[in-house]
């Protein structure tokens, strides 16, 4: 007999290595030959895997009543009723590489006929050559047991999406419910890394509604179409290439930073009496003048709580997926001029069992319940031309106190005391996953542009608080008659006036690396949108923040 090494091309110059066992002038060529056992630390019974080597290839007919396909170590259960009529499949094993963004550990394997559709999950058990699953040690983020199935979703198979993935020892294993083509791997490499890939998204948007917010509100909705490509592609730079695994479901959200103000005469102009929008999801358009496809004024279009979209989405279902999310963030320019995007967000998504709120309970379980999904990555994106003024005491918003005596745009940035500890949001948010690693919070806010850096850099929150721009301050003028204005921190793309956004800041920077803020000051949002997808991008990867 004799001993021979195969080595295989994996892409990111990594290589697959396993040994066979062969005679000598004897071709080997057997497909399905069962795996060996050997002890394995000590294990007598281990099982070694024999995974698919290359120009491998299995077909086999199954009909209705289900069946299974193996090839070596691969295999796929098809349960009873998954398929209508008997269906030729085979399996191969590819020399293709997997993208850049991924280390593979096993072959590319493709699945045909090509777009099979399942009407029950079938399950997927693929072998693997690398680290066999165990235990977490959150405490050292040790990166064990990360493999993960990547699973392509689009038509044209490029982009590769994550599957929820259970390991048992170098056997993994998924659902599917289409034919395409798949591989075992990693996308995330080194002590950074924290946890698989994780292809469900939750994005929250809390938008600014008061009436300097138009033009800033067509800024943001200009980079939604690069947002929903990004998340669904993985391609975080356009280039063609994927960078990051791509979302397999994104479900987008949109709440206004109205919260109402005081209960009662005289009340506060600008403001509803009452608790404003309250957190509730966005079904419709909050413009005086919607655009057309957005419904009218009197009789808006009903999008329903969220806009879902999943990655290989046709033409028809991105169409559809922005014209909801552009039609839910044009929120309007009535809103009350105490913004509380922090409140609205909490509000939003916290269970009603879970936290307390000055009027109500949280709409998580209740009037928002099916948006926010236990294992998905949630990103929370305020955009507001203010700062967080989320009072725990109302009387703040009372024109008529007696407490709290300042002029009406002066009160926010004056009496902090009045105001809830930005913690009760950072913990609310992260208390909301069972991973907490799994909240992203990022701000566009009136931070100076020149002092936000660029890309995926980390933030000095301590030198954009320090910065003189910063200072909340009432305006500097020529009258004698103070304008009960604060100072600007910066001028807006209309030639508007932004304030300094502190506890927007002071939260991102909590937030540690999970935190981001980025300037409404800029000329786009182009910038703050790829920043914050990239900082996504690390979640969806499984890299620690």
């Amino acid at each position: 007999m004799s001993v021979f090494l195969h080595e295989v091309s994996l892409g990111r110059g990594a290589a697959l290595r396993f040994i066979g066992v062969g005679f000598v002038g004897l071709a080997v060529a057997c497909t399905n030959a069962p795996p060996s056992e050997e002890s394995v630390d000590g294990d007598e019974t281990a099982v070694r895997v024999d995974l698919p080597r290359p120009g491998d290839r299995v077909q086999k007919t199954i009909g209705p009543e289900g069946g299974v396909i193996e090839l070596r170590s691969a295999k796929l259960t098809v349960p009873e009723g998954a398929l209508e009529e008997a269906a030729e499949i085979s399996v191969s094993a590819l020399t293709d590489e997997a993208p850049n963004a991924f280390i593979a550990e096993a072959l590319l394997l493709e699945f045909e006929p090509d777009g099979l559709q399942f009407l029950k999950p079938a399950t997927l058990s693929l072998p693997f050559e690398g680290q066999a699953a165990s235990e977490f040690e959150q405490s050292e983020r040790i990166p064990t047991g990360l493999s993960t199935i990547f699973w392509t979703a689009d038509s044209e198979k490029e982009f590769y999406t994550p599957l929820k993935t259970q390991l048992d020892g170098q056997i993994a294993t998924a659902e599917i419910t289409h034919f395409s083509r798949g591989f075992v791997g990693k996308s995330c490499f080194g002590e950074e890394c924290c946890s698989p890939a994780n292809g469900d998204v939750d994005v929250l948007l809390v938008v600014d509604s008061s009436k300097s917010m138009a033009e800033e509100q067509n800024l943001l909705k200009n980079e939604l179409p690069k947002l929903a490509r990004t998340l669904t592609t993985g391609d975080l730079d356009e280039d063609g290439a994927q960078d990051i695994p791509a979302a397999a479901s994104v479900r987008l959200g949109v709440v206004s930073a109205d919260m109402g103000a005081y209960h009662g005469p005289p009340g506060t102009p600008g403001c509803r009496n009452g608790i404003g929008d309250d957190g509730v999801l966005r079904t419709s358009s909050g413009e005086s003048s919607p655009a057309p496809e957005c419904g009218t004024a009197d009789a808006p279009t009903d999008f329903g709580l969220y806009a879902p979209i999943e990655a290989g989405a046709n033409d028809a279902a991105q169409s559809e997926f922005l014209q909801h999310v552009s039609c839910t963030a044009s929120v309007g320019i009535e809103g009350c001029g105490f913004e509380q995007p922090l409140e609205s967000a909490l509000k939003a998504l916290a269970p009603s069992t879970e936290m307390s709120f000055t009027e109500g309970t949280g709409h998580g379980d209740g009037e928002n319940a099916g948006f926010l999904r236990d294992d998905a990555i949630l990103a929370v994106i305020v955009v507001s031309d203010e700062d967080d003024c989320s009072a725990s005491d109302r009387e703040l918003y009372n024109v008529g106190s007696q407490t709290y005596t300042e002029d009406l745009n002066m009160r926010c940035g004056t009496y902090l005391d009045a105001q809830h500890e930005v913690t009760r949001y950072v913990d609310g948010l992260r208390a909301l996953k069972g991973n907490p690693e799994n909240v992203v919070f990022a701000a566009i806010a009136g931070v100076p542009a020149d002092l936000v850096p660029s890309g995926d850099t980390p933030a000095d929150y301590r030198a954009i608080l320090d910065d003189p721009r910063m200072e909340f301050k009432p305006e500097e003028t020529d009258s004698v008659v103070p304008t009960g204005l604060p100072a600007s921190s910066c001028e807006t793309a209309d030639g508007g006036s932004a304030y300094p956004p502190r506890r927007l800041v002071q939260t991102a920077e909590q937030f540690e690396g999970a935190g981001m803020i980025q300037s409404i000051c800029a000329p786009t949002f182009e910038p703050a949108v790829r920043a914050i997808l990239g900082r996504v991008g690390k979640r969806i990867r499984g890299e620690c923040l």
